[in-house]
């Protein structure tokens, strides 16, 4: 038995955590073995619960499993192989108690180094509230990571980082998504128009990258190219992010599956303007698959490796309007970098290389808890 634990149950379609959490749950059902699943929060979700069950992975929610989850840990004990754990706050919770009544491998997967990224909030707005926050977080994170067997990360720069505090850890890099097969887009980019930019609003990163776009770099692309437009696509955009509604910037919200491949398939690029945040970024990944290039920022593209061929970082609003202008009128290049990006994908994202690296981080993970 495996023992899938995060801070709720995924919603796959809102955030790109919750969307890496529910392939790698169809990955490890489709694998063959039998996993549970622990909402931090306890909560029945639909219809996310119950695509979930339909994939033969029992959630472990309700009003019993909040105030008995502890029994039911030492019930089913000796049952657990594995403990897949997920984010510092719900490991953090759980973890002492599944040490007692367990002798499963701990697996922890990294989304990203929760304190980097908040230290680099800290940084650029010079905030040392935050700057105090992250400390704090580094140290949970570190407990964390002290007491697993397997650390897993998206991103090679944090696997580094990892491995230099815990050298003794066994640290796997693995990919952030992956996919059965891509489908070919119409890469006649005469016929797109616009921009796109991915990214729950409410989430620091991304609300930080829409405005410092809208208000620093879009102003500068608008002046010479008039008739491009922004199409913001995220959850939960507040107050100040609608406000940047205009002609030209539409401030989408949350759309369905279906409108994001439409912009996908229409837009002629995506644009990545993250100044601070940690772990691989999905959005990158997502628009590489789809076949659209893009322009990005350095930490937008950090912890890729490789993805320095196929983008050049540009961190500064001129360079960065200068790279959207430069690239949006030559066809020919986005083209190329359109099926480039798709090999990219196809070479280092797929479920058939995801799962038999998993197979592998599983021997390790039970060697290390022997």
């Amino acid at each position: 038995m495996l023992l899938f634990v995060d801070y709720e149950v995924p919603h796959y379609d809102l955030y790109a955590g919750s969307r890496t959490n529910f392939m790698y749950l169809e990955m490890l059902a489709g694998m063959g073995l039998e996993v549970k699943f622990l909402p931090g929060d306890f909560r029945r979700v639909e219809p996310y619960s119950s695509e979930l069950n339909k994939l033969g992975i029992e959630t472990l929610d309700g009003e019993w499993y909040r105030e008995n989850w502890q029994s039911w840990l030492s019930e089913n004990g000796k049952k657990i192989e594995y403990v897949f754990f997920h984010k510092p706050g719900p490991a953090s919770q759980f973890l002492p108690a599944v040490k007692r009544c367990t002798n499963a491998a701990i697996i922890y997967q990294c989304h990203d180094l929760h304190y980097l990224r908040l230290r680099r909030k800290a940084e650029l707005e010079n905030d040392e509230e935050t700057l105090k926050e992250s400390k704090l977080l580094e140290k949970k994170e570190d407990y964390i990571f002290a007491n697993s067997d397997v650390l897993l990360t998206f991103s090679e720069l944090e696997e580094e980082l990892i491995k230099t505090k815990f050298p003794y850890k066994k640290v796997f890099t693995v990919p952030l998504f992956f996919y059965e097969e891509l489908s070919e887009p119409d890469r006649d980019f005469s016929k797109r128009h616009d921009l796109l930019y991915v990214g729950s609003c409410s989430h620091t990163p991304n609300h930080d990258a829409i405005t410092w776009f809208c208000e620093e770099v879009f102003p500068i692309i608008h002046e010479q190219n008039p008739e491009i437009a922004l199409n913001v696509v995220g959850s939960d955009p507040p107050e100040d992010i609608q406000a940047l509604q205009s002609e030209n910037i539409r401030i989408l919200g949350r759309v369905s599956e279906e409108e994001l491949q439409s912009l996908y398939a229409n837009v002629r690029m995506m644009v990545v303007p993250l100044r601070f945040g940690a772990g691989v970024k999905g959005k990158v990944i997502e628009s590489l698959s789809n076949g659209l290039p893009l322009v990005s920022t350095t930490i937008g593209l950090e912890g890729i490796k490789g993805i320095e061929h196929l983008v050049t970082a540009q961190d500064h609003p001129e360079g960065f309007a200068s790279d959207v202008m430069t690239l949006y009128w030559d066809h020919d290049r986005l083209r190329d970098l359109s099926r480039r990006g798709q090999e990219f994908v196809e070479d280092n994202f797929t479920v058939r290389g995801t799962s038999e690296l998993m197979t592998s981080i599983l021997a390790t993970a039970k060697d290390e808890a022997a």
